[in-house]
């Protein structure tokens, strides 16, 4: 489709804030809504903040060619379907994109899809605010999206372009929602400043009650002392603790903070995603000295069976660590890929007669596996294969009876000759792969220089690199008041056992690779994963 977004003489305040109230008048749903309404949610040329530019306004109506029908969401539904931006998770964090930069790209993040859908929505008298999650309650960054505010003032929820407004799904664990509004000056708001400017901005309010999430209405909990300092209730994220929201009420050594989320939807029930995923999320209160972060009470897990602190034991207990990040639904089914599928053997040129078959019966694991093979005649290749479903693998190497690695030449299914893709699956590297989202009995493997004896060989499916590494060097951290570090360890095995304060908050740091870590607790003999 064509698109303008070409600046003239109408990128002026004045011409946006005309083209507001002469679109508003033009709507037949404007006298469905309060003057309040108009003023907070359609009228403002300023989403929440981004580089302030006007001409959007007359701009996305060219290249958006949508006619209003009489129905608010049913307009909402259809704008939003062809607000079709690339979103770049990996770009989170980043200053928002202005209307041009976002346009001209065609690419942008959560935040800039959020603003850009809320601008199409009100170049059309749609009453819609850019909402934000400031930080997940289980992954280490946070969420924006659009929300359209309908005439009996309840929200229809827009995250990409698929979305009906009607289902309220959120991928992860949501502690707060917050929302922007205002006529200007919230360029100077820094949304991804240090400490907690968004909750002290009068442009930002609270609406996690207005969502269909699960909530506590009111999380009461104990101080250590009682300061004059103002106390935040902060969700850990990435080596850090990021306040989610600030107090509503303090009585000496307690503090109250409204509306908590408990880490379900209403909607779609739990929405953990992933394996051993605790039931609540994990708060700390918090409060500041400069730039610095000090607790004011003990870690919490808030769920809907209520609230339960986290305290570190004298006593001491063995534990069995597989993980430093949990293995969210992803990952499984990336593993869950090579379920059903064969690693086969045999000696013929043409690669047809099956001399050995080994079949990946369950989810195998996201680490590098080794498969003894107890088959004592010389074999020329060695292949996987999936017979249906989709077609994943991230490394195998084959070996003989002497450990040695048996080199060769990549062989394929005629359907995957001469793609280039194939070599990650040999390359070393378990963060490359090759998958293809349907199988129809490919397979893909390596033909031996002459006759071997295999006598073993590695899998790794597609995975995040998470799981406890032989060789890797980790700091085991737990949690009293500050991260207190137990020592220095080099795994052995894909596992680490370690001796911690029974009933402790851990977080497990790779040394020598990796980024990704969250905290987690022992129990029942299983990290379970906040």
């Amino acid at each position: 489709m064509t698109k303008y977004y070409s600046k003239d003489s109408r990128d002026s305040l004045k011409y946006n804030v005309c083209s507001a109230i002469e679109t508003w008048k033009s709507t037949s749903w404007s006298e469905l809504y309060s003057k309040e309404v108009f003023r907070d949610y359609v009228l403002p040329p300023n989403i929440a903040f981004e580089p302030l530019e006007f001409y959007w306004r007359e701009d996305i109506p060219k290249w958006l060619h949508y006619k209003d029908t009489s129905d608010v969401l049913v307009s909402a539904q259809r704008i939003n379907r062809k607000v079709d931006i690339v979103t770049d998770f990996e770009a989170w964090g980043n200053p928002p994109l202005g209307y041009t930069e976002t346009m001209e790209g065609n690419v942008g993040k959560c935040d800039d899809r959020a603003i850009l859908t809320a601008m199409a929505m009100r170049s059309y008298g749609i009453p819609a605010a850019y909402e934000f999650i400031p930080c997940w309650g289980s992954r280490n960054n946070g969420h924006s999206f659009c929300s359209v505010i309908l005439p009996d003032l309840k929200l229809a929820v827009f995250q990409d372009k698929f979305d009906s407004g009607l289902t309220e799904y959120f991928s992860h664990k949501v502690p707060k929602i917050y929302r922007f509004y205002s006529y200007g000056g919230v360029n100077s708001l820094d949304k991804y400043a240090y400490q907690t400017r968004y909750l002290e901005d009068t442009h930002a309010i609270d609406v996690t009650d207005q969502h269909n999430i699960s909530q506590i209405e009111e999380v009461s909990l104990p101080l250590y002392n009682d300061s004059n300092s103002s106390v935040y209730l902060s969700v850990y994220s990435n080596k850090t603790w990021m306040p989610v929201a600030k107090e509503s009420l303090r009585k000496k050594t307690r503090v109250t903070f409204k509306h908590i989320g408990t880490g379900k939807n209403i909607s779609n029930g739990d929405i953990s995603l992933g394996e051993n995923i605790g039931d609540g999320i994990l708060y700390l209160p918090i409060t500041y000295q400069g730039n610095s972060c000090l607790p004011v009470s003990s870690p919490v897990i808030v769920s809907e069976d209520g609230i339960r602190a986290i305290k570190p034991s004298s006593v001491k207990e063995r534990i069995i660590i597989s993980r430093k990040y949990p293995r969210l639904q992803r990952i499984v089914g990336f593993a869950n890929n090579m379920k059903g599928g064969y690693f086969e053997m045999g000696s013929d040129e043409g690669i047809t007669t099956v001399r050995w078959q080994y079949k990946i019966v369950d989810t195998p694991n996201s680490y590098v596996e080794t498969i003894p093979v107890k088959y004592n005649t010389p074999v020329k290749w060695i292949r996987f294969r999936k017979p249906r479903g989709a077609f994943s693998i991230a490394d195998l190497h084959v070996f003989n009876q002497d450990g040695k690695e048996i080199e060769g030449q990549i062989i394929s299914d005629k359907a995957l000759e001469g793609l280039s893709e194939l070599e990650n699956v040999f390359d070393d590297d378990v963060l490359s792969f090759f998958e293809l989202p349907v199988s129809y009995d490919l397979w893909v493997g390596i033909r031996f220089k002459e006759p071997t004896i295999v006598g073993s060989f590695d899998y790794c499916p597609r995975t995040d690199f998470n799981d406890i590494t032989p060789g890797h060097s980790y700091d085991i951290y737990y949690w009293d008041d500050r991260w207190i570090m137990l020592g220095n360890h080099i795994a052995e095995n894909n596992y680490l056992e370690v001796d911690i304060p029974k009933g402790a908050l851990i977080l497990v740091d790779d040394v020598t690779a990796g980024k990704e870590i969250r905290p987690f607790t022992f129990e029942d003999g299983r990290q379970i994963w906040w």
